[in-house]
């Protein structure tokens, strides 16, 4: 393919990724709209159950301290600027750090292949993270009530897991693998998102071949001049 016909499938390719870009933004805010509705109910389901699972200390801790409780899981449930702003979180949407990120996946693979799979399910995991933090507030409302507690890292009774992610104050997060169950709705978004980051890397991977085929192409014409 002559140097023309590569550049003009590179631009081509580029302003392909500036569209899907703004598809990925538009997915995300989708997301995030719809997880400000889940998360307060998700969060008086937890609440609810810790304090129905666990009747002898609920009634240990009496009225007063009850009420506190329930006025500050509340204020909590009201809170969307909080939960907006750790799910906003650049690290929970593969798309923004797309670079950062497929330089780790290829560390982590000890520079094998990298493939779309890998980043829609790391895009996937990502997005179920930011989820399982801000839920994982409700964590930190319980352990002052003494119906959860940090030990070393670990946290007791399986609900919850401490947060090892860097860059947070929040040390709760809700256990994935205890049963993280997400409305339908916002499934589907999070899956339509993953599934727009596997189109997106295909562009990437596209554009990067084009870009090493020009270049190529490009020591040869010279070559070719002589």
């Amino acid at each position: 393919m002559a140097a023309k016909e590569l550049q003009e499938q590179i631009e081509k390719c580029k302003n392909e990724k500036v569209k899907m870009i703004g598809l990925l933004d538009e997915k995300k805010h989708e997301v995030i709209d719809l997880a400000m509705g889940f998360f307060p109910l998700k969060m008086n389901d937890i609440i609810t159950r810790f304090v129905k699972d666990n009747p002898d200390h609920t009634k240990s801790l009496g009225e007063t301290r009850l009420g506190e409780l329930k006025k500050l899981s509340t204020n909590l449930f009201a809170n969307s600027t909080l939960m907006e702003e750790i799910f906003s979180r650049k690290r929970y949407w593969v798309h923004e750090d797309y670079d950062a990120v497929r330089d780790r996946l290829r560390n982590d693979t000890g520079g094998s292949t990298i493939s779309s799979y890998n980043f829609a399910k790391l895009a996937t995991d990502k997005v179920e993270s930011g989820i399982s933090t801000v839920l994982g507030l409700v964590g930190t409302l319980l352990s002052e009530y003494g119906y959860t507690k940090i030990i070393e890292q670990y946290v007791q009774g399986g609900v919850f897991k401490y947060n090892s992610e860097k860059e947070t104050v929040y040390p709760y997060r809700l256990n994935i693998h205890y049963g993280l169950e997400i409305e339908k709705e916002l499934e589907n978004k999070k899956e339509e998102y993953s599934s727009l980051i596997r189109e997106y890397y295909d562009l990437f991977d596209e554009h990067e071949k084009l870009s090493n085929a020009l270049n190529r192409q490009e020591a040869l014409d010279i070559w070719d001049k002589l």
